[in-house]
């Protein structure tokens, strides 16, 4: 059996080899329809067609056409491969322009900061770049610079940018010092730090490049844990607002806002609260009814008859606009309404804290809270007693605001929103009101 194989073997090697000797080309029968010719170089038949005449990747030559013809555009475009395209510096969007310029639809043309600008014919204007910080009249307020040609260096006219002869520079310029010709938006200084132009900007601004831009956080405060961030507070690195903002066996401690260790194991404040922590302390938030005692939840025997928010129900405002008032009621029966002066021992509270993440039982240590005045003038409160207090405009965001009260001077406090359900046992809001503090321009 093994000497057949090897003979089966031997005689296919040979048939081989005698085919090999009758080798044809590729290029066999193929004549590229008469306008071309075939080569075979490259081991596979291509057909080099004649002028005026295309291949078609089928060993064929046919005789070439123009994709643009009859193909007609608009006066601002050209005709490329039978697709019409704005010429240079034409548009049909914003997407067609360079840079920060924008496509003026009724006249189909890019405008933007170099818009107008020739450099004197010896050059190509720029945005940006080192050096650069020329002023222009485009909205943007980019800044722009020109690209000279050999021969040519750039000098500022009037506060545009030109190239004139490198042989022609007026004694009174001086192209080589780093803050020639950068105006910092006209909001700031020029200085050169280390060889280089640097923008010192005026208060209310910041440097953006060679530009001076409005701060937007300017007017902007801030919570002691956070930090402005294009005009919104941020949490700093290494601090927390809540938890979830921890490594998994960590607590986010509400007075200090750091992750501390967690200090609420095995605590369940009676199975009527929420343990959380405060200056690294367990500390107990209760139900509405109770009150913290130590590490438990006891009966709160201090609790009104009802509270709320009144009015607002929201706020839309801009940083640094003058104060919204937010009013709150209380009504104890036989202590408050018609005849009955205010209360001593009765105190109201105004609270707010970032929108979205109030819980209940609330954590009174993550909102910030405001003293509210007894307001004597209110005529259509019935049996109630009425506080208000101006809602700050100082810090940009979304907020959830409630207010609270307490009959025993601060001892306890009592919870409410817009709505009396604060007033029941595990409540939740009806509607979070907000108040949206976009930073103003």
């Amino acid at each position: 059996m093994r000497r057949l194989s090897l003979l089966i073997i031997l005689s296919t090697v040979l048939i081989i080899s005698a085919c090999g000797s009758s080798k044809k080309s590729p290029c066999d029968g193929v004549d590229c329809s008469g306008h071309g010719e075939c080569d075979d170089s490259t081991g596979r038949a291509v057909c080099n067609c004649d002028e005026g005449y295309v291949p078609t990747g089928r060993l064929e030559c046919v005789e070439a056409t123009d994709p643009c013809a009859g193909v007609e555009c608009e006066e601002w475009e050209q005709c490329v491969n039978g697709d019409c395209v704005p010429q240079s510096g034409r548009c049909n969007s914003d997407d067609d322009c360079t840079g920060s310029a924008k496509c003026d639809l009724e006249t189909n043309t890019c405008v933007g900061p170099c818009t107008g600008i020739d450099c004197g014919g010896y050059g190509e204007c720029k945005e940006g770049g080192y050096g650069s910080g020329y002023g222009s009249d485009y909205e943007s307020g980019a800044d722009i610079y020109c690209d000279c040609e050999d021969g040519y260096i750039e000098i500022v006219e009037d506060g545009i940018p030109t190239c004139i002869d490198e042989n022609e520079v007026p004694d009174d310029v001086d192209p080589d010092d780093p803050c020639y010709g950068v105006t910092c938006s006209g909001k700031g200084v020029c200085e050169v730090i280390d060889d280089k132009p640097v923008c010192d900007c005026d208060d209310g601004y910041i440097s953006d490049g060679l530009s001076c831009i409005a701060d937007p956080c300017d007017g902007v405060e801030c919570e002691e844990w956070e930090e402005c961030v294009d005009g919104s507070c941020e949490l700093k690195d290494g601090r927390c607002f809540l938890s979830s903002d921890c490594d998994e066996s960590e607590m986010c401690d509400d007075i200090t806002k750091e992750c501390v260790e967690d200090v609420c194991t095995g605590i369940t404040c009676s199975g009527k609260g929420i343990c959380s922590v405060s200056g690294g302390t367990a500390v107990c938030n209760c139900e509405h009814g109770l009150k913290p005692s130590g590490t438990d939840c006891v009966s709160d025997d201090s609790v009104p008859g009802w509270c709320g928010v009144i009015w607002p129900d929201s706020i839309t405002a801009y940083v640094d606009d003058e104060k919204e008032n937010v009013y709150g009621q209380i009504w104890i029966d036989g202590v408050t309404g018609p005849g009955n002066p205010q209360q001593s021992n009765i105190k109201a509270q105004l609270g707010y804290l970032r929108s979205g993440i109030i819980s209940y039982p609330v954590i009174p240590a993550k909102f910030t809270w405001l003293d509210a005045d007894f307001n004597d003038d209110c005529l259509s409160c019935g049996n109630n007693h009425e506080y208000f207090t101006g809602f700050p405009t100082n810090k940009a965001g979304e907020f959830d605001y409630i207010f609270r009260f307490s009959t025993n001077n601060g001892e306890s406090w009592s919870y409410c929103d817009n709505t009396p359900c604060l007033l029941y046992t595990s409540p939740s809001p009806r509607d979070r009101t907000r108040s949206r503090m976009p930073s103003s321009a």
